[in-house]
């Protein structure tokens, strides 16, 4: 159960850090730099380290103004040669008036989203096709470490005998439960005065009260036996049953 808890937080937090990852690459696109470039640095490193490096090198404003000319939303003004928008009748740098140039929605490039394999530069394929295989391989290893790991406990605790799985640690559900059902039978017979009442308790609130998950007989017994002889020993008393709303009735001596 523990491993596979983990295993979903780790599961989380990996597709987190490819969430931070993609927000990386999607700033450096918009600031003119390369995505990929930036995502692979974000994933490999850390995508502060990505921000940072976006930062510290900053936008490229030319390659901003080529993609938006390649895109087909922008042109540049024959006269002041400052960029404007494709439609646009009187530049709005040296107020020179132009043609609209308009475009069929046919013409228009359509956005290939972050990640455009034409856009790319020689390095920048190179070093795709260079860090794909280790990406693919990461992912691997994650996702087979934790499959591994939730087989493995599973294999544990199959392969386990009927007594160990009885004996097993007592948990903070089965320890509220086996409590409740012990207080009740208290609040009939009072608490036990010695061995023989101890185990006829644990006996009475088996065959009386069923602990929640299917918990076998053995199960029952042993985690209600444990219980029992802890209120004998001192370790529980009538504050643990008015904690769990069974609270055992008072006497004179109590008063």
């Amino acid at each position: 159960m523990l491993v596979g808890l983990l295993g979903l937080n780790l599961l989380g937090q990996f597709f987190f850090w490819i969430f931070l990852c993609g927000a990386v690459a999607v700033s450096a696109k918009k600031w003119g730099r390369s995505p990929i470039l930036y995502f692979q640095l974000s994933f490999f490193l850390s995508p502060l380290v990505g921000v940072i490096v976006l930062l510290l090198r900053g936008k490229d404003e030319s390659e901003i103004q080529e993609r938006k000319l390649r895109s087909g939303t922008h042109r540049i003004c024959p006269n002041c040669k400052e960029l404007i928008l494709a439609e646009a009748v009187k530049c709005r740098y040296c107020g020179s008036t132009l043609a609209p140039i308009v475009r069929r929605p046919e013409s228009m490039r359509p956005d290939g989203g972050i990640f455009e394999w034409s856009e790319f530069s020689p390095e920048e394929k190179v070093g795709t096709l260079i860090s794909l295989p280790l990406v693919v391989l990461f992912l691997v290893l994650f996702f087979g470490g934790m499959l591994n790991g939730l087989t493995g406990e599973r294999g544990a605790n199959e392969g386990a005998s009927p007594e160990e799985r009885w004996n097993a640690p007592i948990t903070k559900s089965d320890r509220k439960e086996g409590i409740e059902s012990l207080c009740k039978v208290f609040q009939i017979y009072g608490l036990p005065k010695n061995e023989k009442d101890a185990t006829e308790a644990a006996h009475k609130a088996a065959d009386l009260f069923e602990l929640a998950s299917n918990q076998s007989p053995e199960r029952n017994d042993y985690i209600l036996t444990s219980l029992v002889g802890q209120f004998r020993g001192g370790k529980l008393t009538q504050s643990d049953c008015e904690q769990v709303g069974a609270p055992l009735p008072t006497t004179e001596g109590d008063r």
